[in-house]
């Protein structure tokens, strides 16, 4: 046989302090199958005698939850203690500061929590909010013991004026020694949108290889500093924001975003990029802004010349060489159309066009249309042959016309054909008197 004895105490609301039992239950199973049961006394002790082996003890009292434990009885006194635990839920709450910026006619959602930390299970029948913006989801419900309930809160600006709305809450639950609970204050900043991040939306324009800034305003609305943090999301081109962004109470602060056009980006590209301001705490205030940034119209560069080999002392039946050259010097590709009409006085050489280039006849113009890139080069060539009938000491002068959009540029060659000369020849007179 061995000698088993202890003490049951029990904790009080929320566990706070622990006293002993007196007339608490203890039921004993032993290895024979006998039960004994026992009472504590005025201490909230009991003790009995058991046969050596295995046993069960299960300890009650009313008002508290059961408590079953399982050891060995050895041939020795043996002390086990009891502790129970009231049957009652006990309650509490935690958040956040409800001090919240919602803008116009949208919805904003935080979350309570609801604590059980009591042996017994919380209930709770109603959330009771004193504003119709105010709603809270679910509103009835229970928490398990030693668990935790979110509760979403629910701050809803639709159809209130600008402003500041004010409210409380009550969780209406069944600990009746915690009495009623509150949840106050709560205040709701309502604000137009765009209040958050100025401005709303933005556009200018740049040059190839330059970068763009613009200038953002974050509002803090409530009565403490805030700190936001700035993303910029669906871009293309690089842009750089302040990771963070820290704004007084009831204050305002300023950034700059910053977008690199590329290099060999072309008139009219163009990158659009959203940038978020998102405080870091529990107050929702969040802003969006969208700034477009363009490819200013560049310039057309277009380089034409126009050289005729040879030029000069050339005689009727020679075969002249003409040569176009178009240079793109500006940043964006064009798309030219090339045309130059075979001179009086000449005869196109059958076959001699190069360059991609062809003879248009009638009317008997060399002509070309084609996109020339960005620092591109491209070389046309084609020979005429001059006329027998041409006058000698002529000038053959004829103009090349590449157009880009409709605008003209043009390039001349001049090729100068040789003239006739006289010869004098000296008369000497035989025999003269």
């Amino acid at each position: 046989m061995g000698r088993l004895a202890g003490v049951v105490s029990g904790w009080s609301h929320c566990d706070v302090v622990s006293e002993t039992l007196a007339g608490a239950q203890v039921v004993i199973a032993t290895s024979d199958g006998e039960n004994v049961v026992l009472t504590t006394d005025a201490d909230g002790a009991y003790a009995t005698w058991l046969p050596v082996g295995p046993y069960t003890l299960t300890a009650s009292a009313a008002g508290y939850v059961p408590v079953t434990l399982t050891g060995v009885v050895q041939p020795t006194m043996q002390s086990r203690n009891v502790d129970l635990r009231l049957d009652a839920p006990c309650v509490s709450v935690t958040y956040q500061p409800f001090d919240v910026v919602v803008v116009q006619d949208q919805q904003l959602t935080r979350t309570l929590t609801l604590n059980n930390a009591g042996a017994g299970l919380l209930t709770y029948d109603n959330v009771l909010a004193t504003g119709l913006w105010l709603t809270v989801d679910p509103k009835t419900g229970s928490v398990a013991p030693d668990s935790a309930q979110p509760v979403n809160v629910i701050f809803d600006a639709t159809g209130l004026d600008v402003g500041v709305y004010n409210s409380s809450m009550e969780i209406v639950h069944n600990d009746t020694e915690a009495g009623r609970l509150f949840v106050r204050p709560i205040r709701m900043t309502v604000v137009a949108q765009g209040t958050v991040l100025t401005p709303v939306t933005d556009a200018k324009a740049g040059n190839p290889g330059e970068t763009v800034t613009y200038v953002m305003t974050v509002t803090n609305s409530i009565a403490t500093a805030v700190t936001f943090d700035i993303t910029a999301t669906d871009n293309v081109w690089t842009t750089n924001v302040p990771a963070t962004v820290t704004v007084a109470a009831s204050g305002t602060a300023t950034f700059t975003v910053s977008v690199d056009i590329p290099v060999d980006a072309h008139t009219g590209y163009s990158d659009t990029v959203t940038i978020t301001a998102e405080s870091q705490g529990a107050d929702g205030q969040e802003g969006a802004a969208v700034l477009q940034t363009t490819v200013a119209e560049q310039p057309v560069v277009l380089a034409l010349t126009k050289t005729a080999d040879p030029d000069e002392n050339v005689l009727p039946g020679d075969t002249v060489t003409y040569t176009l050259t178009l240079v793109n010097n500006g940043n964006d590709p064009l798309t030219i159309v090339l045309t130059d009409t075979i001179p009086a006085g000449t005869t196109y050489v059958a076959g001699s066009v190069t360059g991609g280039a062809t003879l248009q006849d009638p009317p008997g113009s060399i002509v070309w249309e084609g996109l020339l890139a960005k620092g591109a080069q491209h070389v046309i060539t084609f020979k005429v042959t001059i006329k027998a009938n041409v006058a000698r000491g002529s000038l053959i002068t004829n103009t090349v016309t590449a157009t880009v959009g409709g605008v003209p540029y043009t390039a001349q060659a001049t090729v100068h054909v040789r003239p006739l000369y006289s010869v004098y020849l000296p008369l000497v007179l035989r025999n003269a008197q």
